[in-house]
């Protein structure tokens, strides 16, 4: 048997061979050595190379002020907004109403960093723009924003009946609701917390409930007679369902979806009722009544001391049904399909 090297001999234990420990490399010094260099050549390089990658980076990329990307704006002819890039004469605008740009409503040359539209676009639209940066009459266009254009007023009309000292009588009301107020709601997510919906310190709301209360006080309704008189209002909307509008199987809308839309299910009108009877302005109490079931239902209460019904009792007080889906229920009456069923009573 060949013998093994000495030093394969000095690490043997009992037949055993065991490596011998790896020999020291002596890189301490080569590697600090190398880290002053790269050191020194950063301090030279940085206060050069920053400014020229800042102004690089700043000089490539053009960002939208307004309008900003997938945004819904309300004025017809706006003033759109970009943001500069040094060293630029001047840049390119092109506003069109396809992603292609191949039908322009605007393609100009301007000299600054925005651009307002004379002629008014046409409302419930998309549109699309973007900019291209000049230098010596070339450059390369921006990305593709798109922005939709609302309408800047909804004005809605609405006429109903209610049935007052034996006689039938009609009412007409006209209301005009800023698309913004809109639009902000329309675009929010849906939540399934019913009482985030309830919108009494609106101003299409408030505006909506002077107006009831006026024909309420020159007629001098009592305030049983006021609560069914708003209620009657509500009862009058049309019937949407949600899947048939929205393609949603629940899509609760906010009162003022409601108004806009012309209508919307039971929880939406249900919203809508309570939203109203508790602005400052008519000042009842209200709640939301969750019938859960298949299929669910959801109804109004409120709280009055000369009303008079079907009641649930809830916080100390009792609440008074209110049907707000068709017309003809007085407060207090319950289909009867609900009658049997506990409500859950959603405090707004």
């Amino acid at each position: 048997m060949d013998s093994l090297p000495p030093y394969q001999e000095m690490n043997t234990n009992n037949g055993q061979y065991t490596p011998p420990p790896p020999k020291k490399r002596r890189r301490g010094a080569i590697t600090a050595v190398l880290i002053v260099i790269i050191l020194l050549l950063a301090v030279i390089a940085i206060p050069r190379g920053l400014p020229i990658l800042f102004d690089f980076l700043e000089n490539q990329t053009i960002s939208p002020i307004y309008p900003t990307e997938s945004s819904v704006i309300t004025n017809s002819t706006p003033r759109f907004e970009w943001t500069a890039l040094k060293n630029i004469e001047s840049y390119r605008f092109q506003l069109s109403t396809t992603f292609d740009f191949k039908t322009l409503l605007v393609d100009v040359v301007v000299n600054d960093t925005s651009f307002v539209v004379t002629e008014p676009l046409l409302e419930n639209r998309t549109y699309f723009w973007r900019v291209m940066p000049l230098n010596n009459g070339e450059g390369k266009w921006s990305q593709t924003w798109d922005f939709f254009l609302g309408h800047d007023v909804f004005t809605r009309t609405f006429q109903w009946m209610f049935e007052w000292k034996s006689i039938v009588n009609y009412f007409t009301i006209t209301i005009n609701i800023p698309g913004q107020e809109y639009y902000e709601y329309s675009l929010r997510e849906r939540t399934p917390s019913y009482a985030s919906y309830v919108k009494s310190d609106d101003s299409s709301i408030k505006d909506l409930a002077y107006k009831l209360n006026e024909i309420a006080e020159k007629r001098k309704f009592t305030q049983y007679q006021k609560a069914e008189f708003v209620l009657s209002f509500v009862q009058n909307l049309e019937y949407l369902s949600d899947q048939k509008t929205k393609g949603m199987t629940e899509y609760p809308r906010y009162p003022v979806e409601t108004l806009v839309d012309g209508g919307g299910d039971c929880e939406d009108t249900a919203i809508l009722f309570v939203s109203l009877i508790q602005t400052s302005i008519l000042n009842f109490d209200g709640v939301l009544l969750l019938f859960k079931g298949n299929p669910s239902h959801m109804a109004a209460g409120i709280w009055g001391d000369s009303l008079t019904g079907t009641s649930y009792f809830f916080n100390g007080k009792y609440y008074y049904y209110c049907e707000t889906t068709s017309p003809g229920w007085r407060i207090g009456e319950v289909p009867e399909e609900m009658q049997d069923i506990v409500p859950e009573i959603i405090n707004c």
